[in-house]
């Protein structure tokens, strides 16, 4: 018989679905979802996990934790003991910290300790992009000069096999048939009342630029239509929660996609707008200056005279061949298939008792 693969994650969102469904092309998978909030049910929730593990250890060939924290402890833990190798996919927050906006695993000492000790004892870590392994931060001076897990945990010397997102350029893409309005915006936006989700994804900078732009449609994804955040602007469309084989209809409208976080792993949103020929405008952070490139603009600095500066410039261009370039970039350098083969090709390693990656090593990667 075959050995599963356990997968543990906070929340069942896109990319976790994505890469289970990899997984399930080869290994019975079996899934457990630790929930994060409240936070005072973590003790019950750990309990939970333990008896999970527990029931099914003695088939499992392999854990896959989808974030370093609370949720990897006891897999980590347990994968010693019982001599099953443990993968954590490392996907922002658990290499980030950020006081200014009560963001990041490393900001809060038990969390902080959980996630150090996830990351030294896992047998591969597997980053969504190497600029949580370690990298520069100049975007906001508010907050550490470097960002990424081995400059909060500088002990952590577990192999690093770096797996960057995929994405459907078959599901993604410009619809026939739509009218694409030059003038407009878009961005989306999950969980908009965790407090940090606001500064962080840069909604405050996002709505300042509709105040500023008042003739043309900004388009907020993800927020009901009668939240009162931004109820001053005549010009914001506020759309609530879009199945994911729905996106391309939105997205095929907006003739720009505004990314203006804080902190960010490696972003969905943002390339799956660019496979439908949304022209990207984002700030100059971890991932996002790979995934614009030469397709978009960049914000190096979070200050809303240069981001209003810089959409106008935008607006001046060339939008029809940036478009066209963005979507073409996504399919070159972040395509699904790629992920699926390299994930599968980790686990088959891990399942096989090889451990491949390289020692988790600074370098001077700018976030």
């Amino acid at each position: 018989m075959k050995k599963k693969i356990l997968h543990f994650y906070l929340g069942y969102s896109s990319f976790v679905r994505k890469d289970e469904d990899i997984l399930r092309k080869r290994y019975p998978v079996v899934g457990f979802k630790f929930s994060s909030s409240p936070k005072w049910l973590t003790p019950w929730r750990i309990v939970q996990q333990f008896s999970f593990i527990l029931r099914h250890v003695w088939n499992t060939g392999l854990m896959v934790c989808q974030s370093a924290g609370y949720l990897s402890f006891l897999p980590v833990l347990l994968g010693k003991m019982f001599r099953i190798p443990v993968l954590i996919i490392v996907i922002g927050t658990d290499a980030h910290s950020f006081p200014s906006i009560h963001y990041g695993h490393f900001r809060k000492p038990a969390l902080a300790w959980f996630t150090r000790f996830s990351l030294k004892h896992a047998t591969v870590l597997a980053p969504v992009h190497g600029s949580l392994v370690d990298s520069v931060y100049e975007y906001d001076d508010r907050d550490f000069p470097r960002q990424g897990f081995l400059y909060f945990a500088p002990d952590v010397r577990t192999p690093v096999r770096v797996i960057l997102n995929g994405y459907d350029d078959r599901l993604f893409r410009p619809l026939p048939g739509i009218r694409r309005e030059t003038t407009s915006f878009v961005t989306a936006v999950a969980n908009i009342d965790i407090p940090d989700v606001y500064f962080r994804k840069g909604i405050d900078l996002y709505l300042e630029m509709a105040r500023r732009f008042p003739d043309y449609r900004f388009v907020l994804l993800g927020v009901p239509p009668d939240h009162p955040m931004g109820k001053d602007l005549s010009n914001l469309e506020k759309i609530p929660f879009v199945p994911q084989e729905k996106l391309a209809e939105v997205y095929s409208r907006c003739r720009f996609y505004l990314q203006l976080s804080m902190a960010e792993g490696l972003p969905n949103a943002i390339c799956e707008a660019m496979l439908c020929e949304c022209v990207p405008i984002a700030s100059a952070v971890f991932a996002l200056p790979e995934i614009v490139g030469d397709s978009g603009f960049l914000l190096p600095r979070r200050d809303p005279d240069l981001l209003e500066a810089l959409i106008r410039k935008a607006l001046h261009s060339d939008l029809d061949r940036l478009g066209r370039r963005a979507r073409a970039r996504i399919q070159t350098l972040f395509p699904l298939k790629r992920r699926e083969e390299e994930l599968l090709q980790l686990v088959a390693a891990l399942m096989e008792g090889i451990f491949p990656g390289r020692p988790a090593k600074a370098d001077s990667t700018t976030a």
